[in-house]
Formats: structure tokens, sequence, C-alpha cells
């Protein structure tokens, strides 16, 4: 199960795994556990190490500025290495916040489990998408995104197979791979399927930092009623400031 969150699985192992998972209501259920101790765990690992990176950051400046002792002349080779070393963490944690940034304005929007127009789609019955629909729902990203690619290989023009590949994708970080491929395809935003995939294209922009493009695609959901214009509006004032 770890290797299987963690990403250490081969195509064949994880599809394997999930085959099992889905004949093993116990094993289904333990999973379930597992992974959300698991994605706590990360969490808190990664909160962790940032406090820590943060810490030793004050400490390193706060030492760089404390004043010489007689007895500390001896060392003052070795203070005034600091300064260089605290200057390149500096910047370093700028460079981590700056990269954190659009992260967080993602995550603030980023919600499909409670996309109303995603849970329509994943309770209808909607022929060879409807497999798709399913291992995404159930958290099976990778074999979603194989299974979308499949089908957009057969069928370029299927949006609903867009849709949940760009999804899938967004779950895998491997957004930038897909992105190319929904600015190809032409998308009508006056029907549902087209604002929704519009919607998760500009998430998708939002992620890898491409703001300007984002709007454009957040100005197409403002400029009609739809169920993403409210949070189109919002984020697209925040992408100005």
């Amino acid at each position: 199960m770890i290797k299987y969150l963690s990403g250490d699985l081969t195509r064949e192992e994880c599809r394997a795994f999930e085959q099992e998972l889905s004949g093993d209501k116990e094993l289904r259920d333990t999973f379930d556990r597992v992974e959300t101790a698991y994605r706590l765990t990360e969490t808190q690992l990664r909160k962790r190490d940032e406090e820590a990176f943060r810490s030793r950051l004050r400490d390193t400046m706060e030492s760089s500025r404390t004043a010489l002792t007689p007895a500390d002349k001896k060392r003052r080779s070795g203070w005034l290495l600091l300064l260089p070393v605290a200057a390149s963490l500096a910047v370093l944690l700028a460079i981590v916040l700056m990269e954190r940034a659009p992260d967080k304005l993602f995550y603030s929007f980023y919600n499909p489990a409670e996309d109303q127009v995603l849970l329509t789609y994943q309770q209808e019955t909607r022929g060879d998408a409807e497999s798709a629909i399913t291992l995404f729902s159930h958290g099976y990203y990778r074999s979603s995104l194989e299974k979308t690619t499949g089908m957009l290989l057969q069928e370029p023009g299927d949006q609903l197979a867009l849709l949940f590949h760009l999804l899938a994708a967004l779950e895998l970080d491997v957004e930038g791979d897909v992105i190319p491929i929904v600015r190809a395809a032409e998308i009508d935003t006056r029907h549902i399927l087209g604002q929704s995939i519009t919607w998760y294209q500009a998430m998708a922009l939002v992620k890898t930092g491409c703001n300007h493009e984002a709007r454009e695609m957040l100005d197409a959901l403002t400029e009609q009623p739809g169920p993403y214009a409210g949070d189109a509006h919002k984020l697209k004032k925040l992408l100005l400031k």
C-alpha cells in the first residue's frame, strides 16, 4: 500500500493492486485508512521540514550578526563564511515561497470532490467513459489517465474523456503534459462540459504559473452564467493583484 501511494510500483503492479482493491471490500477499507494516515503524515512532514528550515535560517542569520569576542577572533574566518551561507539560504527561502504561492492559490479553488458538475458525470452511465470516470472517482488516477489517453487517441474530440484526462493529470502533478492537448481542442463554453474543461484548464495554468493565460480562460467563464462563474470571478481578481 505504501509503495502504491508513494509511486514506487510499476504500471503493471499498480493495475494488479487496483484490481485486487476493487474486488476486496475489507482490503479497500484498510487501504482507505492507510491512505488517510499517509496523506496526513506527508503533510505533517512537509510542515515540519519547512519549520525546521525557517528555524535554521533564523539561527544562522542571528549567528552572523553576533559580535565577536576576543576569544572568538581566532574563528573569525569561520564566522564570516556564514554570511554568504545565510544570504544563500535567504534567497532559497524566497524562491521556495514564490514557488509555493501558485500552489496555495490553486488549492484554494481546486476541489473536484465537491464539484456538482463532476459529481453528475460520476453518477451517470456514459458508455466507454464510465470506466475512466469510475477509476478517477475511486482515486486510481494513473489508470484513469491511461484509460483517457487511449480514448483520446481513438477519438480526439471526446471532450468528456478530455475533462477527466485533465483532472487525472492535475492529481498526478503532470498537468504540463496535458495543457497543450486542451489548448488544441475546440471548447465551447456555452455548454456545461466546455465550462468544466475551461475551469480546470485555468486551474492547471494557475498551478504552472501561467496566470495571464489563466485569466483569459476565466474571462470566458465570467461572461456568461454557469456553475463556475462565481469562482472564476474571484480567482480572476486574485490573479490581477
